[in-house]
């Protein structure tokens, strides 16, 4: 397992793989969280004043290596996550959490990943 500590003097909770890769997001509040729904259409925009746009989570992953497309792949078998993009380099992952998503199946799915990818 990938033992997911907060990283002293920031604000993510970073893991390290039994290759040395490192894999952070930031802490997910709970409270705050909604899912996707992919059913809806999303207008991303806030809108001023009253009128304020239903919008869902996101969460950032970093890591310290590339994310292959088997690999987005396989974090979408997990059905708690929709991969939104990916950053040029994939070092960078933005996923929406889908009903049933928790901090805790995030990393189970991680840790997963770094066994299945060898990372």
């Amino acid at each position: 397992m990938i033992k997911f500590q907060p990283t002293q003097g920031q604000l993510f909770i970073t893991g390290m793989t039994p290759n040395d890769r490192t894999i952070s997001f930031s802490p997910i509040d709970r409270e705050r969280l909604k899912f996707y729904d992919p059913e809806k259409n999303y207008n991303e925009t806030i809108c001023d004043g009253k009128d304020v746009t239903e919008t869902h989570s996101k969460v950032i992953i970093y890591a310290n290596f590339s994310f292959s497309m088997p690999m987005l792949t396989e974090l979408e078998k997990s059905k708690i996550l929709i991969v939104s993009k990916c950053s040029n380099e994939r070092q960078q992952l933005t996923i929406f959490p889908l009903f049933g998503f928790s901090e805790s199946k995030l990393q189970e799915v991680l840790f997963d990943l770094s066994e299945k990818f060898n990372l």
